[in-house]
């Protein structure tokens, strides 16, 4: 509907400026034939002026395209009007087809009809009232029949064109509509589109950032596990060597001991000889201490060798240090056992 209005628009206010073309073109027509020219010419500017001012005034409508339709065709009875006893005056006639045929661009039957009666009007009454402003011949019933005649031929083809050709631009207007709110359809499928998309790619950085994050913390772990293990590797390192330093000196604590005991037994037994005549029992409690003796040197060599053993393993794993606290619980069973054994011996000396 807005293309239509559009084009009634137009044809509108061309026709408002041949409306004012028209009142010059009544000047002129009276001016050439001889007659009087300011009744026409007051005449012409009263057809142009109505329907001039009210499309200035309030635009294109059905009552102002009608009123200007009537105009038109007045203006070619005001001709008919001037040329009257001029041999020209039928063939003016003419001019009334040719207004008929001009206002089709109004693409509104309604200002043909309109138009149409108005002409029917004029030549039926002013056939009978004042024909010469009509015919040069005087009244003739049927050549307004004929003119009649024509004009409904016409008039019927204006119609069925008028409505064809609102029909199509009503058409084309809703197809335009239709092509428009497909339009704004695919331009808000495309909007919303690049709304998803921006959103997957939101979305896609936001995994990628987390993976990342995710890789750093795996990262930051792996170094911080690593860490730990060499902290206790190296913690296990300290505490291997404390303990093997702590074995070494147990064994050299041991060896000085038994050194001082094997003197000692050494002494005994020489105090067991002298006095095997005197207490005969002390010639066996004397065998049975250098036994002893024996015993807990064997089982301190055994224990040395056992402890060195167990501090090369205890530096390469700690599989290796923990079978050497073993050991090391073995050590010093071996070492209660000897201080146990030395005590006895103190106790036979004693005796």
């Amino acid at each position: 509907m807005n293309m239509i209005h559009g084009i009634r628009g137009v044809f509108a206010r061309f026709i408002s400026y041949a409306l004012l073309f028209h009142v010059i073109l009544i000047a002129v027509a009276a001016w050439f034939t001889g007659t009087d020219v300011l009744v026409p010419v007051l005449i012409a500017v009263a057809l142009a002026a109505v329907p001039g001012v009210m499309f200035w005034r309030f635009g294109t409508s059905p009552i102002q395209s009608q009123l200007a339709g009537v105009s038109m065709v007045l203006f070619a009875a005001l001709l008919v009007y001037i040329f009257r006893g001029h041999p020209w005056q039928i063939d003016i006639h003419m001019y009334f087809f040719a207004v008929l045929a001009l206002l089709a661009g109004f693409c509104d039957f309604r200002v043909i009809l309109v138009s149409a009666a108005v002409v029917a009007v004029h030549h039926l009454s002013f056939n009978f009232i004042v024909p010469q402003w009509v015919f040069p011949d005087g009244a003739d019933f049927w050549r307004v029949v004929l003119h009649a005649v024509v004009v409904v031929v016409e008039v019927a083809c204006l119609i069925w064109l008028t409505n064809k050709l609102a029909q199509s631009f009503e058409q084309a207007a809703e197809s335009q509509q239709s092509a428009m709110d497909e339009a704004r359809k695919a331009q808000a499928a495309a909007e919303e589109a690049e709304k998803s998309r921006m959103e997957a790619e939101a979305a896609l950085e936001q995994v990628k950032m987390n993976e990342a994050e995710k890789r750093a913390l795996e990262a930051k772990a792996d170094a911080e596990r690593q860490a730990a293990e060499e902290r206790e590797r190296a913690a296990r390192l300290a505490a291997a060597s404390d303990f093997e330093s702590s074995v070494n000196s147990l064994i050299a604590e041991l060896s000085s001991s038994i050194e001082e005991l094997g003197h000692n037994a050494q002494t005994l037994d020489e105090a067991v000889g002298v006095a095997s005549g005197k207490v005969g029992s002390v010639s066996d409690g004397s065998t049975r201490v250098n036994a002893n003796v024996s015993t807990v040197a064997a089982s301190t060599e055994e224990m040395s060798a056992t402890a060195q053993e167990i501090s090369r393993q205890v530096v390469q794993t700690t599989q290796v240090a923990e079978e050497a606290a073993n050991q090391s619980e073995v050590g010093e069973k071996a070492v209660e056992e000897l201080t146990l054994r030395s005590n006895e011996i103190r106790n036979v000396i004693v005796m």
